[in-house]
């Protein structure tokens, strides 16, 4: 039985830290890895098979239906479409998200039982140091910083609060049909609108865990002086607040999970 699918996406795997990373996460024997990775290479599969930490591992490249006759200059990332990929195959029951440079406590899973046992079907806010903003890992920086420091679990209704790390109802992401794919187009706001649809669609506040750390370690950045994708949140934040929780992408993620999950994940399982 698979509780745990964690899913990331990524445009090259090889060249990012991921493989530094992974070598120091915990193992979990009820967690599945799905990895999406824009640059898919043989390289970065014949790696994964050396990964001893979970119950599978899949390694697939996106799903680009309906783009694939599309030019490639009509879209900047694949990324939400790379988490809505990953999302057509999981299997667990909870997925948990994170980044291709990200580096988990060693007490991950334990604290992520804790949460789901406790919060179920609302979406967990993990912490995440980063090392690009020359923070130490495994600090509790939210409590230092003064965010309510007496407490362990905070219920969040700030909309500044995004979530690019943690832990969400498998059901609940589909059934809201995952990223957005509209903010493919730039940096920022994606993050945000997850966020805001998973909340308004269960009627319950995410949850911040100051205890489920993560800690990203160096990597690049993209700089961008205007964030088109931002704006689309401003943009529809009204929407969503007045009951839009669906994302309207090109695709309809349950219908495709009936079509594809099954045979992709023959073709692309590296361990099992």
């Amino acid at each position: 039985m698979i509780e745990f699918s964690i899913i990331l996406a990524s445009r090259d795997l090889v060249s990012s830290p991921f493989f530094a990373a992974i070598k120091d996460w915990p193992s979990d024997e009820h967690s599945e890895l799905i990895v999406v990775d824009s640059g898919f290479k043989k390289e970065a599969a014949e790696r994964l098979k050396e990964v001893d930490k979970f119950k599978h591992i899949v390694y697939i490249p996106p799903i680009r239906e309906p783009y694939v006759n599309a030019p490639r200059f009509c879209f900047r990332r694949d990324f939400n479409r790379a988490l809505n990929s990953a999302l057509v195959i999981a299997e667990g029951k909870y997925v948990i998200r994170v980044d291709d440079y990200i580096l988990l406590k060693n007490n991950f899973f334990e604290v992520a039982r804790e949460d789901v046992k406790q919060y179920g079907e609302r979406l967990i806010i993990g912490q995440k140091a980063q090392a690009n903003e020359g923070e130490e890992p495994w600090i509790d920086y939210f409590s230092q910083r003064g965010f309510h420091p007496d407490k362990r679990y905070v219920e969040i209704e700030d909309a500044a609060f995004t979530w690019s790390f943690g832990i969400a109802s498998l059901e609940a992401l589909l059934r809201i049909n995952g990223w957005d794919e509209r903010y493919d187009i730039g940096y920022a706001g994606e993050d945000a609108d997850i966020l805001a649809r998973y909340a308004f669609f269960t009627k319950k506040s995410p949850i911040l865990d100051k205890m489920l750390m993560g800690y990203g370690l160096k990597h690049d950045r993209q700089a961008e002086e205007i964030l088109p994708s931002r704006w689309i949140f401003e943009a529809t934040f009204l929407e969503i607040k007045c009951g839009k929780t669906w994302a309207y992408n090109p695709i309809n993620l349950l219908d495709v999970r009936k079509q594809l999950k099954d045979e992709m994940r023959k073709q692309f399982t590296v361990v099992e």
